[in-house]
């Protein structure tokens, strides 16, 4: 059984299943290059940093794979990973004391490791991210960053009204975005001053990261309302309301797309005017928008191509996985779109992307 969400990186394609089994296949033909079989099931996605591949299993330890063979090199028991390009960001707990450790695999090395006062009673409200040049890890009334080369801690921020941080970081061009329940923030990637700040109505905030396209934070808070604000100034753009709308899904081509539980919204991106909806029967959830065609996955077990320009239906394949929300069975990269598909048999298709 292939897991949800394949990931294509370089020359390869992973997966991985809840039975175990790690799939490395050549990105162009399909054929397996290797497999590796754990103790127990994986939860994707495998990640991979310079010559390795992490992937993490059911029981909180993470295989440390090599990349052209699928050796196990080691197994790892942490609380959680993030990479970028080259370097691995591991951290695990002691008593009040959280440890986070960067390996650089390329030379196979520790480059850094620090130590963070870390109420262990407290939950981190998100999972350790490396945004930008920071690395973030949060205890349940600040958020700590630490600089992704030296280690270094960097600043830490605290909202003024002791209200959570509950989304993982963005960085962009030198800002970073943060959300609480009841106030979205813009802060100084450098330094943490606050930027700006904007405080949401009655009922808060909707729970999900930071969602920003084209120089725009597209927000949704609790009644079905969206907003759209200025991502350097937090100017309010426009403002829709719909009472079913709960979630931004993607954006692309000047459009932001929006899903309800009964219908699902293409937004004009600078004015929040409606260009085109269609009733959300088939349950879509997060999409994908990649030149002019809108690619989502949905509740009735298909994947689903749509004209984001116009919605017209393009096509659709049943995959098996009867998924909505944030899941995603598939990605659309270099003109290919790959999904795993769950049925009497299972599997990875590749399909040629549309272009419209």
């Amino acid at each position: 059984m292939v897991i949800i969400s394949p990931t294509a990186l370089n020359r390869v394609v992973y997966a991985a299943s809840y039975l175990g089994r790690v799939y490395a296949l050549e990105r162009d033909t399909g054929t397996l290059l290797w497999e590796f079989e754990a103790d127990g099931g994986l939860y994707p996605p495998p990640e991979e940093v310079g010559s390795v591949v992490y992937v993490a299993s059911e029981l909180g330890d993470y295989y440390v794979l090599d990349a052209s063979t699928g050796e196990l090199l080691s197994q790892i028991n942490v609380l959680g990973l993030a990479v970028d390009e080259t370097t691995a960001y591991l951290y695990w707990q002691g008593t009040g004391v959280t440890t986070i450790s960067a390996i650089d695999e390329i030379y196979g090395e520790v480059t850094w490791e620090t130590d963070i006062a870390l109420p262990s009673e407290f939950p981190m409200l998100f999972p350790l991210t490396v945004t930008g040049s920071n690395v973030y890890i949060s205890d349940y009334s600040q958020v700590h960053a630490l600089d992704a080369i030296t280690g270094d801690l960097a600043w830490s921020f605290a909202d003024d009204t002791e209200s959570p941080i509950q989304s993982p970081p963005m960085a962009v061009d030198g800002v970073v975005f943060l959300r609480s329940y009841s106030a979205a923030y813009a802060l100084d990637e450098s330094t943490g001053e606050q930027l700006w700040r904007y405080d949401a109505g009655y009922g808060g905030l909707v729970d999900r990261p930071p969602f920003i396209a084209d120089g725009v934070w597209f927000l949704a808070e609790s009644g079905g309302v969206m907003r759209a604000l200025n991502a350097a100034t937090g100017q309010l753009l426009w403002s829709y309301e719909d009472d079913y709308v709960n979630f931004i899904s993607g954006a692309g081509n000047g459009i932001v797309f929006v899903t309800g539980d009964e219908s699902f919204h293409a937004l004009d991106s600078a004015t929040g005017s409606e260009i085109w909806n269609l009733d959300n029967d088939w349950g879509l959830g997060q999409v994908t928008v990649v030149d002019s065609v809108l690619y989502a996955n949905s509740l009735d077990g298909y994947l689903h191509t749509l004209d984001a320009r116009t919605g017209e239906p393009i096509w659709s394949v049943d995959i098996g996985y009867h998924l909505g929300g944030t899941d995603k069975p598939y990605i659309v990269s270099g003109g290919v779109v790959y999904a795993g598909y769950q049925g009497t048999e299972s599997g990875i298709y590749a399909f040629v992307a549309e272009r419209r």
